[in-house]
C-alpha cells in the first residue's frame, strides 16, 4: 500500500468522527444556544490540543520506539477528541452566528467578509503549519500548544464579545 493510500484510509475514521459531531450539533444548536455551545466546547478543544502536543513530544527521533508508539496513540486520541468536540460545538456555530448577528441589509457583505477572512486565515495557517512541522518535533509541539492557547483566546473573545443569537 502506498503512502497516499495509507493517508487516505487513515483519514476516513477522522472524517467519520467529524461527521458524527456535526450531526449531533444539528439537534443541540437551537436548544442549547450558539454561545453556550462555544463556551462549553472551547476549553475542551484547548485541552485536546494540549493532549496532541503531549503525544507529539514523545514521537521525536530521540525517543525510544515504545515511547514513539505511545506518543502516537496519545496524539491520535487528542486529535480524535478535538475533531468530535470541534464538530459539535464550534464547526458550524460561527457560521450560524454570522448569518444572525448582522442586519438584513448587511448580511451579504458581512458574510462575504467573514468567509473571506476565515479562508484566508485557513490558507495561511495551512501553509505555515506544513513548514513549521517539518523543522523539528519541538516546533511541531509548539504549534499544537499555540493552537491550544488560541482556543483559550477564542473562549475569552466569545465570553466578552459574542452575544447569544438563538431564539
Amino acid at each position: 500500500m502506498s503512502e497516499d493510500q495509507s493517508a487516505l484510509l487513515l483519514g476516513i475514521p477522522l472524517t467519520g468522527i467529524d461527521c458524527v459531531g456535526s450531526f449531533l450539533a444539528i439537534f443541540f444548536i437551537d436548544k442549547m444556544g450558539r454561545r453556550y455551545l462555544m463556551l462549553r466546547t472551547l476549553p475542551l478543544i484547548s485541552l485536546s490540543w494540549f493532549v496532541v502536543a503531549t503525544g507529539m513530544a514523545f514521537t521525536g527521533d530521540d525517543q525510544s520506539e515504545s515511547n514513539q508508539k505511545i506518543g502516537g496513540i496519545v496524539a491520535c486520541v487528542g486529535l480524535s477528541c478535538f475533531l468530535l468536540i470541534f464538530a459539535f460545538g464550534f464547526n458550524s456555530t460561527p457560521w450560524t452566528i454570522s448569518s444572525e448577528i448582522f442586519p438584513l441589509h448587511l448580511i451579504g457583505t458581512a458574510n462575504s467578509l467573514s468567509v473571506t477572512s476565515n479562508w484566508t486565515a485557513d490558507a495561511i495557517l495551512s501553509y505555515v503549519f506544513k513548514i513549521v512541522t517539518e523543522i523539528s518535533t519541538a516546533a511541531e509541539v509548539a504549534v499544537y500548544v499555540f493552537l491550544g492557547v488560541m482556543a483559550i483566546s477564542a473562549f475569552i473573545f466569545t465570553y466578552y464579545l459574542i452575544p447569544e443569537t438563538a431564539n
